[in-house]
């Protein structure tokens, strides 16, 4: 029977390893996270920096003595950001009390585990804020500048480190693409009235 147990436990943590880093792949392929995140190996198609990413997650929080801690660190910041999530839809309120419910009385009875949680969500939005830039402050051309530059050094580093290239899908392409249109259409509208004015009147 212990056996079966630790058979089931790799299969389980093969399985959240393998799941958890293509999450963090996706999720910086679409923007939401640094590019760094979305290297892969161009032989093998492998998320390195991705796994590295989760891999260091899980060495900080195995720093935790305390399992029952971690638990409402993690159960904190889970059912928070699902509450959040569901707040914008109107159906799903009991869903949404009962999230944050659940927030609350980690906060009245794990006030540090609450504390915890929300400097790891802080930490994580002051990270959003410096490499997505281009969701984040889009108007401000010196942090759009200044970003760009730490966002492309950090994937740059990785690139060499893992031998790996990034795949973020860039968010500005439908705007530019549609720039380039309005462009085209305004050149287009342009012409017209140049040949209207140069047009001989039916007088």
């Amino acid at each position: 029977m212990p056996i079966m147990v630790c058979i089931l436990l790799v299969g389980s943590l093969n399985g959240t390893i393998f799941v958890s880093s293509r999450f963090l792949h996706a999720a910086s392929r679409g923007g939401f996270l640094p590019t760094f995140i979305s290297c892969t190996n161009p032989e093998t198609d492998s998320p390195r920096a991705a796994l590295v990413v989760h891999l260091l997650l899980v060495f900080t929080m195995t720093f935790t003595a305390d399992l029952h801690a971690l638990i409402n660190y993690i159960g904190f910041a889970q059912w928070s950001q699902r509450g959040i999530t569901m707040s914008s839809l109107i159906v799903p309120v009991l869903f949404f009390l009962i999230c944050f419910s659940l927030c609350l009385v980690t906060i009245i009875e794990e006030t540090k585990s609450a504390l915890v949680s929300v400097i790891v969500l802080s930490v994580t939005f002051l990270i959003y804020m410096v490499f997505i830039y281009e969701k984040a402050l889009p108007s401000q051309t010196w942090y759009t500048r200044t970003s760009s530059k730490v966002d492309s050094f950090t994937t740059s580093i990785f690139q060499v480190m893992f031998n790996t290239m990034p795949q973020r899908i860039k968010m500005m392409e439908g705007a530019s693409a549609k720039k380039k249109e309005d462009h085209q259409s305004n050149g287009l509208n342009n012409k017209e009235k140049k040949t209207r004015k140069i047009a001989p009147s039916a007088d």
